[in-house]
């Protein structure tokens, strides 16, 4: 009996153990962490410098570049490379920005010097590998350094008088990239991606002209004639107003102006500025203006 009451007493319950923490998982963590951290500001950098002012007027250059081309190929990509050093002188900021430069045929490496002074960036120097590892200088910088810009502009023009639209295009980067302020440059580079329906690019240069010069007619005609043909009647009646501004006699601008207005459901408007268009002898004009005036 007394081993049968026993057995009715139940042992005491084991312990119910506690969280395993595993050792040693904080710092295997860190050099994980540390590399992480070192990725992120590494593309932070990389892309500070590919947005730069320098880094975008180096590509411009290279992608411009028949001598590049001719050694690699059609540029693919340009990605920021070492050394890279900026460093103060008497004349302003000098920098040097070196390209790895990815083509169809190869890749090289380009290394460009800027100055920076007077709130300008000017390239001083432009030289590019060869496949023995020897530097020699881009051809077109000791052109502009030794005052051929007219030169290459000329060339440019007849590019483009022969229908070698992307060889005009080129030759109009070079230039730009070397002399960001010639606005010339700019206005037939942009005339040239018209042609080629390459709008988005077209647009950028003519607003880059009428920001070097903004009483520049032809540009605020050209940007007018783009956003009529993509549609975007409210920026081709803007840029077509400042055109008139401008040029009080410019009876193209009135009627692009008022098919503008017209395409917009600003009938009033349109039939204003076709019947200013019809006395400044756009023939054009005075058809429209007899329709919107019935």
């Amino acid at each position: 009996m007394v081993s049968q009451l026993k057995i009715g007493h139940s042992k005491p319950s084991p312990e119910v153990p506690g969280p395993i923490h595993p050792r040693g998982l904080t710092v295997r963590l860190y050099p994980f962490l540390v590399i992480v951290i070192i990725g992120l500001v590494l593309y932070g950098a990389l892309k500070y410098v590919k947005s730069s002012r320098p880094f975008v007027m180096a590509e411009e250059l290279i992608r411009g570049s028949s001598e590049v081309r001719s050694l690699i190929g059609e540029v693919k990509d340009c990605t920021p490379w070492l050394p890279v050093s900026v460093s103060e002188t008497k004349k302003g900021i000098e920098v040097v920005m070196t390209v790895r430069v990815e083509g169809k045929m190869g890749s090289t490496i380009v290394k460009c010097r800027f100055l920076y002074a007077g709130k300008k960036w000017r390239l001083l120097s432009a030289e590019m590998q060869e496949p023995r590892g020897t530097f020699r200088p881009l051809k077109v910088v000791r052109e502009i350094q030794s005052g051929g810009k007219e030169e290459l502009l000329n060339e440019a023009h007849r590019f483009f008088r022969d229908g070698d639209l992307d060889g005009a295009i080129h030759r109009y980067s070079e230039i730009i990239a070397l002399d960001p302020q010639f606005e010339v440059a700019y206005f037939w580079r942009a005339v040239a991606y018209v042609k080629k329906n390459r709008y988005d690019e077209a647009e950028g240069d003519f607003r880059a002209v009428v920001q070097l010069n903004p009483r520049n007619v032809n540009a605020y005609n050209w940007l007018g004639w783009l956003y009529a043909q993509r549609r975007n009647y409210s920026r081709c009646v803007e840029v077509l107003s400042k055109a008139v501004d401008l040029k009080k006699d410019n009876g193209w601008a009135y009627f692009t102006r008022s098919r503008c207005h017209y395409l917009s459901g600003e009938r009033e408007k349109a039939l204003r500025d076709s019947e200013e268009a019809c006395t400044l002898g756009y023939k054009r004009a005075c058809a429209m203006r007899d329709r919107l005036g019935r």
